[in-house]
C-alpha cells in the first residue's frame, strides 16, 4: 500500500474513532437523563448485557457510520485529482476541520434539548412506548438532544467540507509548523 492510501486508510480511522468516543460520551450522559429513551425508545429493554454496556454498544454502532461518512466527505472533498488543482490540504489541517462536525453536533443537541424541554415534542409517543408520565419529560430531551446531534453533525460536515473546497480553491495552505509533515 502506497503512503498515500495509509495516510486516507488513517485518516478514516481517526474520524470512525473519534466520532465513536463522542457518540460514547453523549450516550452515557444522556443515558443518565433518560433511561427510558435507551430502554423503551431503543429497545435495549430486551438486551442481555448490562444497561451500560448495551448504551455503550449502540453508541458505537450509531456513530462509527457517521465518523466513516464525514471523514469520507472530507477525503473527496479534498482529493487532489478533483478540480484540477495539484494539492491538498495536509492531514493536520483535516483533523482541525473535522472537530467542525463535533462542536456543531454538540451545541445543536443542547439547543434542541433546551427547545424541547418546553415545547416536549414527541410526548405522545412517549407515552405509548409505555414511559410514565413523570418520565415523559426526560424522555423527550434526550430524543431531542439526540436529533440535535445528528442534525449538528451533518450541518458541521457540510461547513467543514465548505471550508476544505474554499481553501483549495484560493490556494490556501495551512500556515502551521504541522502541515510540512502532513
Amino acid at each position: 500500500m502506497n503512503r498515500a492510501k495509509a495516510s486516507e486508510y488513517a485518516f478514516l480511522l481517526y474520524a470512525v474513532v473519534v466520532a465513536a468516543a463522542y457518540g460514547i460520551a453523549h450516550d452515557q450522559v444522556t443515558a443518565t437523563i433518560s433511561p427510558e429513551y435507551f430502554l423503551l425508545g431503543k429497545g435495549l429493554a430486551s438486551h442481555p448485557e448490562p444497561f451500560r454496556l448495551a448504551v455503550t454498544l449502540l453508541a458505537v454502532r450509531a456513530s462509527c457510520g457517521t465518523g466513516l461518512l464525514a471523514g469520507a466527505a472530507l477525503l473527496v472533498a479534498n482529493d487532489p485529482r478533483r478540480r484540477g488543482k495539484p494539492w491538498h490540504l495536509p492531514y493536520a489541517a483535516l483533523v482541525k476541520l473535522s472537530l467542525i462536525p463535533l462542536a456543531l453536533a454538540a451545541v445543536a443537541a443542547i439547543v434542541a434539548g433546551i427547545a424541547n424541554a418546553s415545547a416536549l415534542v414527541g410526548s405522545d409517543t412517549a407515552a405509548a412506548l409505555g414511559v410514565a408520565p413523570t418520565r415523559v419529560r426526560p424522555f423527550v430531551i434526550v430524543w431531542a438532544i439526540h436529533a440535535g446531534s445528528y442534525a449538528g453533525a451533518l450541518l458541521g460536515t457540510a461547513v467543514s467540507v465548505a471550508v476544505v473546497v474554499a481553501r483549495r480553491r484560493a490556494g490556501i495552505r495551512d500556515p502551521s509548523p504541522t502541515s510540512a509533515r502532513a
